[in-house]
């Protein structure tokens, strides 16, 4: 994402996507071999990522609920 800070990178267990946050922008999904991104969270509050070993969830702390927590998301 142009002129944004970028945090918190945590690469998925096959190597191939990186799951990252855009300050203010929420939890992007960037494919490695094409450079294609998507985001896959809104929360602007959301980092810290740790993928499951099948690469098919992440789990991430967030203040989306007015105090932090550890929440899990499936990522596609």
């Amino acid at each position: 994402r142009a002129a944004r800070l970028v945090r918190t990178p945590a690469v998925s267990p096959s190597g191939r996507e990186i799951l990252f946050q855009v300050f203010q922008d929420g939890a992007w999904l960037m494919n490695v071999a094409s450079g294609a991104m998507h985001r896959v969270l809104d929360d602007a509050s959301a980092e810290e990522y740790a993928w499951s070993p099948d690469g098919r969830q992440v789990a991430y702390h967030s203040r989306r609920s007015g105090h932090w927590g550890l929440w899990v998301a499936t990522v596609d």
